[in-house]
């Protein structure tokens, strides 16, 4: 009998069900669109970015950056980037920064393409 007890009371002690996370966009009065603009406008003041591409889905950023910067001086202005993203938009939970010209390119036809 007490097995039949111990057993519920240990899984109702436990829990369930895992923690979740406020991931609504409720709050979010901008369209993506707009909160890219403003991501690329914050990211035109970080000395060392000459130009940049910035797409938003969601809670997440990608953004493409155009430099001059090569080796540590690069990983320093993604890290800036990346900053600087997250504090035009504080709905951001995910940010990607990329140099790679390849990439940035494409990005910048696929917006072009889509306005």
């Amino acid at each position: 009998m007490k097995k039949y007890v111990v057993f519920p009371l240990c899984f109702l002690l436990c829990g369930c069900a895992g923690q979740q996370t406020a991931t609504s966009l409720a709050a979010v009065t901008e369209n993506p669109k707009e909160r890219a603009q403003k991501i690329q406008k914050a990211l035109m003041e970080v000395p060392g970015v000459t130009d940049s591409a910035v797409v938003v889905a969601g809670h997440t950023a990608i953004i493409g950056l155009r430099t001059e910067e090569k080796g540590t001086a690069l990983g320093r202005l993604i890290q800036e980037a990346e900053t600087a993203a997250r504090g035009a938009d504080k709905h951001l939970q995910m940010v990607s920064v990329t140099a790679n010209e390849a990439i940035v390119e494409r990005m910048e036809q696929s917006a072009e393409e889509g306005a």
